[in-house]
């Protein structure tokens, strides 16, 4: 946790871009005080959000977690990327920024 709270987070919240909204995928196995302080950790960062899910292999969690997101029709003008952080990752705050610049009109 303090690895996210140090490198991770910093990160997603320092975006040049702060109109996306980026989702923290955890597990319905997370003890209590840790999603205690992962909540309380997010409270500052209105565009970062929590999903939790049932424990199972990573590979099913996220192609779950994907599937679970608005289609493609109904974001039709936003731009969606998934990318896969670890708690000791951490994104240049341009990231989300250089993303957008690249999007075909």
């Amino acid at each position: 946790m303090r690895l996210f709270e140090a490198i991770c987070l910093p990160s997603l919240g320092a975006q040049s871009a702060d109109r996306f909204t980026k989702v923290i995928l955890t597990s319905d196995k997370l003890p209590e005080p840790f999603a205690d302080r992962l909540n309380k950790l997010l409270t500052p960062y209105p565009n970062i959000h929590p999903a939790v899910l049932p424990s199972a292999p990573v590979q099913e969690t996220f192609s779950s977690a994907i599937a679970n997101l608005p289609s493609a029709e109904a974001v039709a003008d936003d731009i969606r990327i998934t990318f896969r952080l670890d708690d000791d990752d951490a994104v240049a705050a341009d990231f989300v920024d250089c993303i957008e610049r690249y999007r075909k009109p």
